[in-house]
């Protein structure tokens, strides 16, 4: 990208994004399978200030085409989803939406620059919450937005004006953070990959959901977007639902529960009672996030 702002948090970056790009009356059409923070900021916050959200299947490029309208402004996807780890054919919809001068915003958190490059897959603003996998150690909070100088410039004036600047400390720690990620990835996606492969035969799993595994219904698209590893986040369904978490949570001594994701430890979430506790059990259910899923965010150990 031609330039980049960091922010206080991952939100705060989106939060000046959207400010810098969108105004009364524009229409954006986004992903169903996001971060259910920002799928309520999306309904709450943007709704306030004039702005139609639509949200749409984005793993199918001809959905995303179809809720275009002369309105839109922007697309907004996560190009791995939170928490079910499904994909977005960046290629398949860039150059239609660059035709149309819609901006296609890639949240790659789940991914980082070391997995996934999206801008040049057509992506044309990248988001990342720094808090993970840049800085990777659990200990910043930040966030990042990447494009081209004109919009970024405007981002920047956005972040100060609103009070969403990355404190000096943080910016120092997510540095340090930044000098590891390639390597701290290439073993978190093998360990990932190692870890998935012995979930996917175990009896008490019902679905395993990693794109480097042959049983995920986009591994051929992942094999042409990634191009070092499938990433260190691996989900799966333990059969039993909520009771079936609460024994997987007693009997856990190495891996910490964390609500976050990208350290160098290996820890796990609940994503019904963390990121997507703000998301109505009936959508929840619909997106296909079960009381008995669980998020492993996969680190560098042996």
């Amino acid at each position: 990208g031609e330039a980049a702002v960091a922010c206080a948090s991952g939100m705060g970056a989106l939060t000046a994004l959207f400010l810098a790009l969108l105004a009364p009356g524009d229409h954006l059409v986004a992903a169903r399978d996001l971060y259910g923070t920002t799928t309520a900021f999306l309904n709450e916050e943007l709704s306030r200030l004039g702005v139609e959200t639509i949200f749409v299947d984005a793993t199918e490029p001809a959905q995303v085409l179809a809720a275009l309208t002369p309105r839109t402004r922007a697309v907004y996807v996560e190009s791995v989803s939170n928490p079910l780890l499904k994909l977005v054919d960046l290629e398949a919809l860039g150059a239609d939406l660059a035709s149309r001068g819609v901006e296609l915003i890639a949240d790659s958190s789940f991914a980082s620059p070391a997995i996934l490059r999206p801008l040049g897959l057509g992506a044309t603003v990248v988001h990342h919450s720094a808090t993970k996998f840049i800085s990777g150690h659990g200990d910043v909070t930040g966030g990042v937005a990447v494009g081209r100088q004109e919009l970024m410039d405007r981002v920047r004036a956005a972040m100060m004006r609103i009070g969403t600047n990355l404190g000096p400390f943080d910016a120092w720690l997510a540095v340090r953070g930044l000098r590891t990620l390639h390597v701290r990835l290439e073993r978190q996606s093998a360990n990932a990959l190692a870890l998935a492969r012995f979930l996917e035969g175990r009896q008490e799993v019902s679905r395993v959901y990693y794109p480097g595994l042959p049983s995920h219904p986009q591994h051929g698209l992942a094999q042409r977007l990634f191009k070092n590893g499938a990433g260190a986040i691996c989900s799966f369904d333990l059969k039993g639902g909520a009771p079936a978490v609460e024994r997987f949570m007693a009997g856990l001594c190495l891996i910490e529960f964390a609500p976050s994701y990208g350290d160098v430890a290996t820890t796990w979430s609940y994503p019904v009672r963390t990121s997507h506790r703000q998301i109505p059990e009936a959508e929840r259910t619909a997106l296909g996030i079960g009381p008995g899923l669980v998020r492993l965010s996969v680190g560098i150990e042996a």
